[in-house]
């Protein structure tokens, strides 16, 4: 019988990402998955350009219905709370990779509000809407650092006041927040961990790693499957992003052995020591790394397929129709 990650909670949490301070942390193994976001950062940004102006649109309208009722002190603090923008990583992690991303998705926010309301030449001030706070939730497992996650908030924030920062911790594939609280989401290489790892009594005492990597179809089904969701945009993206990291090894078979070890290792380590525990996974990893060491000294080339970890990516955009 299949058991769900959304229900049990011990199963979840074994797929938190490796936070330990040693060479196959997360923290020092998240290059590629830092690569990616750059690669995504243009369709990001268009994804949030195009959102902006579908809220501002909406605001006339309210502005329009509304205006005679906003002259109250009561609906003016109501509309303060509208203002706030809300924003949430499904999936964050920990390390620099949430720093640089939430910076970057806040500036592109800020920077298409302001560019809207200057050409639409709106009633409210520009500088007005600018600084209207910002909400940005960091969401991963609650065995996910957050306390070293949050500790580095002022390096990042460097005491702007514009805008918060919270942690949630939870199961990402569960709900998180209330029905149209959050005005956007945002997830990156999360969706190859399944809500569901297919499990039999009889197959306990063997390993089921619960990933699976969706085609391209794959995502576009499962996503029109959801009731008032639409898809704007949705590219597949191949990139090199990922195969120019690991390739600055390739002349040196025992160094990238012990780093694709160690990439490995970071998001994986939890899970497989849950089912068979820290002695024996040692010694699982420690045998990928022999064998992935003894092919590559065996090739001529190596399978990019094989040896570069997600080297193809698609990129979605998600609206929900109102």
């Amino acid at each position: 019988m299949a058991q769900s990650f959304r229900s049990d909670n011990t199963r979840a949490a074994a797929c938190a990402m490796l936070t330990k301070e040693h060479k196959a942390s997360y923290n020092s193994n998240s290059t590629p998955q830092c690569l990616v976001l750059q690669q995504c950062r243009p369709a990001l940004e268009r994804a949030i350009a195009d959102h902006q102006a579908t809220m501002r649109e909406k605001q006339k309208a309210r502005d329009l219905c509304a205006e005679c009722m906003w002259n109250t002190e009561k609906h003016r603090r109501g509309d303060a709370v509208e203002k706030a923008f809300r924003i949430a990583d499904m999936g964050c992690a920990s390390g620099p990779n949430c720093w640089t991303n939430m910076q970057f998705i806040i500036d592109c926010v800020k920077k298409h509000r302001r560019r809207g309301i200057i050409t639409a030449g709106e009633r409210r001030s520009a500088a007005e809407v600018y600084d209207s706070p910002i909400q940005y939730f960091f969401c991963d497992l609650p065995l996910n650092h957050f306390n070293d996650l949050l500790s580095e908030k002022e390096n990042y924030m460097g005491g702007r006041e514009d805008y918060f920062v919270a942690a949630v911790a939870g199961n990402i594939h569960g709900r998180l927040f209330p029905p149209s609280s959050v005005q956007m989401v945002f997830s990156s290489t999360t969706l190859h961990w399944l809500s569901e790892g297919i499990l039999t009594h009889s197959q306990l005492e063997t390993f089921n790693i619960p990933w699976h990597l969706p085609t391209v179809a794959e995502l576009e089904s499962t996503i029109k499957r959801v009731p008032n969701l639409k898809i704007q945009h949705l590219d597949e993206v191949d990139v090199n992003a990922g195969d120019n990291y690991w390739k600055q090894w390739n002349h040196n078979p025992v160094e990238v052995s012990q780093r694709l070890t160690n990439f490995y290792k970071s998001i994986s380590w939890n899970l497989v020591e849950n089912h068979v525990g820290s002695i024996r996974c040692e010694s699982i990893f420690s045998r990928f790394n022999k064998l992935l060491e003894r092919h590559l000294q065996s090739q001529f080339t190596w399978d990019p397929y094989w040896i570069y970890p997600w080297s193809h990516y698609a990129k979605v955009e998600i609206i929900k129709k109102l």
